[in-house]
């Protein structure tokens, strides 16, 4: 922290900048500092404007202009304060961002940033200013300081492996529709059985899945109980020991996958499928769709289909 050199400004008596401050009351009182302590670059703060002139080409009366702050040349803001030996926090009319963005002064003194810190509008020092001090806080052009034009951030001004997994919004959403890009997953099929030439719906095997136009991967897959997932055909009889796997996009069908023998053989019979072996890709343009899984037998009465802890899963790629 600056040396105190008296409960105000101290006096200069040479042309040189010993301070880069000064405060006056009104502008008669600006104009009125002695030439002598005058220097190209002087900064004033004019109580009565709530405003920061600066010497700039000259040190007459003339040359005073307001300063600019960072920013495109936007007015600081300037807070006065009076220390007490004891307060160490002071409030600023605005949030500077960071505590570059304040020059922060003591009886015309500016300190160093290692003497403060601040959390948005508070700023607050290592050791409370004595009893007397003249405070000055001036704060640049906040409005856009360390903010980048919109569209602006290219892949150049990213360090690499700055943006980390924990950073990305979750991708997943489980038995409810999905967000745009995101990925989809039903409920488990549970042990699901059906016998029947009839086609049906599986029960939990559907999604509801918003993209943005890119490919759409449907699966199937273990519920992760830790259980043998499968898909099973059996036939207790002489008949035909087959059936079929479908995937639809609302009311299209997208698949028919035959799975089972259309042969005659050895009965009773029994066949099982991993879920992992049905997948299939759709084209579907932008939109909101509803994915799901049906199934039929080859035989009424002799012939079953089994899913038996199934998962279905839909992601645009």
């Amino acid at each position: 922290m600056g040396i105190p050199l008296g409960g105000g400004n101290f006096t200069r008596g040479a042309a040189i900048p010993l301070d880069d401050s000064f405060v006056a009351a009104d502008i008669t009182a600006r104009d009125a500092i002695n030439a002598g302590i005058r220097y190209e670059g002087m900064l004033v703060y004019v109580v009565a404007d709530g405003a920061m002139y600066q010497l700039q080409g000259g040190i007459t009366n003339g040359d005073w202009a307001a300063a600019g702050g960072g920013g495109g040349g936007s007015v600081p803001v300037v807070d006065l304060a009076t220390g007490d030996g004891v307060l160490t926090a002071f409030t600023l009319s605005q949030d500077p961002g960071t505590e570059e963005n304040v020059a922060v002064y003591l009886d015309g003194v500016r300190q160093s940033t290692a003497e403060y810190s601040i959390v948005t509008t508070t700023l607050t020092f290592s050791v409370a200013p004595y009893n007397g001090a003249t405070l000055m806080f001036v704060t640049g052009g906040v409005t856009v300081v360390n903010v980048p034009a919109n569209g602006s951030v290219t892949t150049a001004k990213i360090a690499t492996n700055a943006v980390t997994y924990a950073k990305l919004a979750a991708r997943s959403g489980f038995n409810n529709p999905a967000g745009i890009g995101e990925i989809a997953m039903s409920a488990s099929s549970g042990s699901f059985f059906y016998q029947n030439t009839t086609e049906a719906d599986v029960t939990n095997l559907s999604v509801t899945l918003t993209t943005k136009g890119g490919p759409v991967e449907l699966m199937l897959m273990d519920d992760g109980s830790l259980s043998n997932a499968s898909i099973t055909i059996t036939c207790s009889a002489a008949g035909f020991p087959n059936g079929w796997v479908n995937f639809y996009r609302d009311t299209t069908q997208l698949t028919h996958s035959q799975i089972g023998d259309t042969v005659a053989g050895t009965y009773p019979t029994q066949t099982k499928y991993p879920t992992s072996s049905f997948k299939y890709i759709d084209a579907p343009a932008a939109g909101t769709y509803t994915y799901k899984v049906t199934t039929f037998t080859g035989s009424t009465g002799t012939t079953g289909i089994a899913f038996s802890r199934c998962k279905l899963i839909a992601r645009e790629l």
